[in-house]
């Protein structure tokens, strides 16, 4: 692959494995939420299905990073990933019956501008070291498609507001039909994924990762 044999700078290096723990701490929030949607208690399926494509988005973009710093001599060690945002319980949320799609949404917003952040750090660091690798991966892809989730979610915050409709009729009409269209670039990425040779010298240590990962967080099935 084309970043092999070239040494990623030391206080980059941290940067990028911290915002790898930020996107599986995201994923881990937005299963989370997900899960939450979908209980017999809230309901909100479509939500609920959403939230769980843009975990499996996360998972995907802290692999491909994991994959860039093994390349760049780098390595990935998985240790306590942690959730970015308190989530409430199902009781909490069933008591907040005409404000539960909007509290779920804030959370998932709020998830989205922690690792907008980091992103940015990164960038700010990458560029300091000149790496333009970095900086050409993070501003031709990284940056646009995190701020396209965030402008997404921020819009349907700001219709929710706007129009006085139940949220369940809201849900129905505005976040199913995101919902298909996610599930095609989710799968899309998955495939490319696993389509993305690696040389010999990298395998072993990808699979290792990715055996690790495994055991803490299952992998979804799209097809």
């Amino acid at each position: 692959m084309e970043f092999t044999g070239i040494r990623i700078n030391k206080e980059l290096e941290q940067l990028i494995k911290e915002l790898i723990r930020v996107k599986l701490g995201a994923e881990l929030t937005l299963n989370q939420l997900s899960a939450l949607c979908m209980s017999d208690k809230v309901n909100m399926i479509h939500t609920g299905e959403y939230l769980k494509q843009l975990s499996m988005l996360k998972r995907v973009q802290g692999q491909k990073w994991m994959q860039l710093l093994a390349c760049r001599g780098g390595q990935f060690k998985i240790e306590q990933i942690e959730i970015l945002v308190p989530v409430p319980c199902k009781e909490q949320l069933a008591n907040e019956q005409s404000r539960q799609l909007k509290i779920v949404l804030d959370l998932a917003m709020n998830v989205e501008k922690r690792v907008n952040e980091m992103v940015k750090k990164v960038l700010f660091v990458a560029k300091a070291t000149n790496d333009s690798i970095v900086i050409d991966i993070i501003e031709s892809k990284t940056l646009p498609k995190q701020m396209q989730v965030i402008r997404q979610i921020e819009a349907q915050l700001n219709t929710l507001h706007r129009q006085e409709v139940p949220e369940y009729l809201f849900e129905k009409l505005t976040i199913k039909p995101l919902v298909e269209n996610l599930k095609h670039k989710v799968h899309v990425k998955l495939v490319q994924q696993l389509m993305t040779p690696l040389t010999l010298q990298q395998q072993p240590a990808l699979e290792r990762q990715m055996y690790q990962m495994e055991s803490i967080f299952p992998a979804h099935r799209m097809f």
